[in-house]
């Protein structure tokens, strides 16, 4: 039998993970998705880290708005960052960028004494720019072949859930280890799937 988990469950649940939990969230409500994504952003900012929010489907302005309410003191002081996927997703065709680019977020912590980057990304934006196929080797890459521990959350909406094909639902749950499923009346479904890869590349 399945058990339910309520909302505070969930945002309980995200600010606690240990490394190497990586998050698969559906959602079907844009306040609710913020919430989680934004309660674990804020959590491992006070655990020294490095917040990054990457915004696709809602604008910087409406993640920022949003973000003001918490603390604009965090993303005033440089501990959180705000990017949107229509800037970036040229960079998803070329690992090496992404290194690259991962690897300046990096320094950027050691220069300000912060633990490794915490990301928090709206992956539906992507369906606009990538193919199906090429959106699970980007996951693939980022979760299972770098060396990145406890990466973040990746967050889909549940109409791309219902549109999408069913290979591609099965083989996100599989590079994941948690997934969460918004369901009706403010329920949750949790997903967990042990950890076992093994990095082959390392930053």
């Amino acid at each position: 039998m399945s058990v339910l988990y309520s909302l505070k469950d969930v945002t309980e649940l995200v600010k606690n993970l240990a490394p190497r939990k990586n998050i698969l969230l559906f959602y079907d409500d844009l306040e609710v998705k913020k919430e989680i994504l934004i309660s674990y952003l804020l959590s491992s900012i006070n655990k020294g880290h490095l917040g990054i929010y990457i915004a696709g489907e809602e604008s910087l302005k409406q993640i920022e708005a949003y973000i003001i309410k918490h603390s604009k003191e965090l993303i005033d002081k440089g501990l959180l960052k705000i990017l949107d996927w229509s800037l970036l997703h040229h960079k998803l065709h070329d690992w090496r960028i992404l290194i690259e680019d991962w690897g300046k977020l990096i320094e950027e912590c050691l220069e300000k004494n912060l633990k490794s980057p915490r990301v928090c990304s709206e992956m539906s934006a992507l369906y606009r720019y990538l193919q199906s196929k090429k959106l699970i080797e980007c996951e693939e890459f980022l979760h299972e072949k770098l060396e990145i521990l406890n990466l973040g959350i990746c967050s889909y909406s549940i109409k791309t859930l219902v549109d999408g094909k069913e290979y591609d639902m099965l083989d996100l749950i599989r590079i994941h280890e948690y997934t969460i499923i918004a369901g009706s009346k403010g329920a949750f479904f949790i997903y967990h799937q042990p950890y076992t890869g093994i990095a082959t590349y390392q930053l």
